[in-house]
């Protein structure tokens, strides 16, 4: 009996060390699980990865500042400045901004570099630092030398719709009226509003620290044209190529004299022969033109082109001449029946005479007349 307890107090005692040890290790599994885990560092990069060559935008910022710098040293600025800018926008340097306003001051655009070399200034995170020290110096020699422009505009202009453009680039309503740098040169002002035709106005900058004003007129309206006022009446007006007026005359106007009848003879005679000029000349241009067709059957010939000319010009003065002849025989004939025979009057007894020319040349025909009557 005493030996089944001894079995059982041991039993026990196994019991209990063995719940300790589980309460133990229990305890201590909770307690490191709730220690905050280390992050683990980065891996260092690699020499591998840090000796990567440059992008290719670098490199080509590279080639054309170097192009550029080679080209100031040949005095070609205008050619330099551009490959120095584009160098300036693909990687943005002080340094390179800092050449970029050196070339512009030697190709003449004081302005445009004064700005770059302020601004050279204000990017410089160390005031001592050499590129700093040498667009400050710049900076400071240009000022004095900048030309200036001020543009006034009306009160109440930008409510308004102005728009104001200076060599095609926009001007802020809030620079309207102030003394802006602008680069030596000819500028070009341009105002537009909507509803109005566009003002411009050129201005010409040629000395160092000129001071120029332009003013720009406010909005206009469109100037709309009135309508057209109709025409006078005419009465009805003949007048002959030789300055005859031949409106019916008036009564009391009617001459004393019998000139009219000699007049009408005149007018008469010049349409007869112009009628007979232009006849001839009109059945000359058929003849030549026929000729000109026989030459130009597959293709014309030299002789056939200039047969058709000659045919124009036939044609043409055929033209004018039975015109000047049809005009002259209806005048004439209407001063010759219209004209009232004078009695009881003592006629003047003048001498009459006649003189018709006939000119033609290839380009024009005429009829010179004269005499006395």
């Amino acid at each position: 009996m005493k030996k089944q307890l001894r079995a059982v107090d041991r039993g026990r005692g196994r019991l209990v060390v063995a719940a300790t040890l589980v309460a133990i290790c229990s305890f201590e599994a909770s307690a490191s699980a709730a220690k905050p885990r280390k992050k683990r560092a980065p891996p260092a990069p690699t020499t591998q990865a840090s000796s990567q060559a440059p992008p290719s935008s670098d490199k080509q910022a590279q080639s054309l500042l170097s192009q550029g710098k080679k080209l100031m040293k040949a005095g070609q600025y205008p050619q330099a400045c551009p490959k120095i800018a584009e160098s300036q926008s693909l990687a943005p340097a002080p340094t390179t901004l800092l050449e970029l306003a050196m070339c512009h001051e030697n190709e003449g655009k004081i302005a445009t570099a004064q700005n770059e070399f302020t601004t050279v200034v204000m990017q410089a995170t160390n005031p001592k630092d050499a590129s700093a020290k040498t667009a400050r110096v710049h900076a400071d020699a240009l000022l004095p030398k900048l030309p200036r422009l001020t543009i006034k505009v009306p009160a109440g202009s930008e409510s308004q719709g102005v728009q104001i453009t200076l060599d095609g680039l926009p001007v802020a309503s809030s620079s309207w009226g102030l003394s802006n740098p602008i680069d030596p040169g000819t500028h070009q002002i341009v105002a537009t509003t909507k509803g109005s035709p566009p003002w411009s106005k050129k201005v010409n900058v040629t000395s160092p620290g000129e001071q120029l004003t332009v003013d720009v007129p406010g909005p206009r309206a469109v100037d709309q044209a009135p309508p057209p006022e109709p025409p006078p009446e005419k009465t009805a007006k003949v007048e002959t190529p030789f300055g005859a007026d031949t409106s019916p005359p008036k009564e009391e106007e009617e001459p004393t004299h019998a000139s009219r009848p000699a007049l009408g003879y005149v007018l008469f005679g010049a349409g007869v022969v112009g009628t007979g000029v232009g006849t001839y000349f009109g059945l000359r241009a058929i003849s030549l033109r026929k000729d000109s067709d026989q030459n130009c059957v597959s293709g014309c010939t030299v002789e056939g082109v200039d047969l058709n000319n000659r045919a124009k010009t036939a044609a043409w003065i055929s033209d004018f001449g039975i015109g000047i002849g049809v005009v002259g025989i209806v005048i004439g004939g209407y001063m010759l029946l219209k004209t009232p025979e004078e009695t009881g009057q003592k006629q003047e007894t003048t001498e009459t005479s006649l003189r018709l020319m006939p000119e033609l040349t290839s380009t024009r025909a005429g009829l010179n007349v004269g005499g006395t009557w």
